[in-house]
């Protein structure tokens, strides 16, 4: 993941942000506890805006409103590819 195609484009990007005094954080979603909507609409009626679920969709919605820019890398494989 930290090592892979999507990485090695990716940091170069990061670097150069760094340099220019950009403060830069990394989420790898695959290494969070991001559940799916159960579809409750308990965050409509109950808690407005708070999902009922405890996992860590909450931190990231609160980096995500905080931020001056997002970008969102993802990797792209044609005919079946792979990273390598």
């Amino acid at each position: 993941m930290e090592n892979g195609f999507t990485a090695m484009i990716l940091n170069p990007f990061i670097e150069g942000m760094r340099e220019k005094g950009a403060n830069v954080e990394l989420l790898y979603t695959r290494k969070l506890d991001i559940r799916p909507c159960l579809g409750c609409l308990s965050c409509h009626n109950e808690t407005p805006r708070k999902c009922i679920q405890d996992d860590d969709t909450e931190a990231i919605h609160s980096k995500l409103s905080k931020a001056a820019s997002l970008s969102w890398p993802a990797r792209s494989t044609y005919s079946g590819s792979r990273d390598r």
